[in-house]
């Protein structure tokens, strides 16, 4: 008996000063987390995930707290003020894409979540038609004479656009037709249509050569009065050079820009030159002033 009643003691003694407090539960600090705003809602969900996919389709971007779906197209960082996108998203014609996307919800408990990020490219899901390959009117090869080349395709509505410079044509390039080809050159065309595929390049080489025309003068040689503005001219594309008296005339002499002036008794001797091309045979024409 005497040792019960010191033991109790002891225990009055080891537990009286304690005060007991009741233990939290964990639905308790969730309810705290709550008010004090730190529930972040998940993710937003893209039930297209990124890629390239055919039209028609439909994007959906939804939340699994039931949350408002704000998103973003142009780059632009998303917020709660952004655009509603909780609806369907109907592609029905062929574009490229980027989504930006944060899920919202009402009430100091929630926190935005962080941001979804996802691309789509959307094409035709049956291939356009492609315009048929143009033609030349003129096949390529080797030419004595400048050629008149016209350039077409067999698809209706279809605009034939090409470059002389041996650049890849595109659909702003020249289109104005026939081309006229005086000197060595390559010709590169597409055809274009919209709503088609352009058509294959096509590519034609055009080598102008043979032996030019020999220049003509005007006015012609002979007797004149006063003195004369002598003016020469030579097939398209040539370089016309000249020499007066009895000088020699070759492709180096001094190149013809500009009417010459014939004041007193003179011969002018000229010759048309052009890469590819034989040099033409020598014109001369004497000028009298009496």
């Amino acid at each position: 008996m005497v040792r019960t009643i010191v033991f109790i003691g002891f225990l009055s003694m080891l537990f009286g000063a304690c005060t007991l407090r009741p233990v939290q539960t964990q639905h308790q600090n969730l309810s705290q987390n709550l008010t004090a705003g730190t529930n972040k809602l998940s993710l937003p969900i893209f039930n297209l995930a990124d890629g390239t996919y055919p039209v028609p389709a439909t994007l959906l971007i939804t939340s699994n707290d039931g949350a408002t779906i704000h998103c973003t197209t142009d780059g632009s960082t998303p917020t709660c003020s952004s655009n509603v996108c909780s609806s369907p998203i109907n592609y029905a014609s062929p574009t490229t894409v980027d989504y930006k996307a944060i899920a919202c919800k009402t009430g100091t408990a929630w926190l935005p979540s962080d941001i979804s990020v996802a691309s789509y490219t959307f094409i035709n899901s049956t291939p356009l038609p492609t315009v048929d390959t143009p033609v030349f009117s003129v096949p390529s090869g080797t030419y004595a004479t400048t050629q008149s080349v016209n350039i077409t395709t067999t698809t209706g509505g279809a605009i034939v656009h090409y470059t002389t410079d041996g650049s890849s044509p595109s659909c702003s390039s020249a289109s104005s037709l026939p081309i006229s080809i005086s000197s060595t050159t390559t010709v590169k065309a597409i055809a274009c249509k919209t709503g088609w595929t352009i058509s294959n390049m096509a590519t034609a080489i055009y080598t102008i050569t043979g032996t030019l025309a020999a220049p003509i003068f005007s006015p012609a040689a002979g007797t004149y009065a006063t003195s004369q503005s002598v003016t020469i001219s030579a097939q398209t594309g040539a370089e016309i050079h000249y020499t007066t008296g009895s000088t020699p005339v070759t492709c180096s002499s001094p190149q013809y820009n500009a009417a010459i002036p014939v004041t007193v008794t003179t011969t002018i001797n000229a010759i048309a030159c052009l890469a590819a091309w034989n040099s033409s045979s020598t014109a001369s024409a004497t000028y009298i002033i009496t």
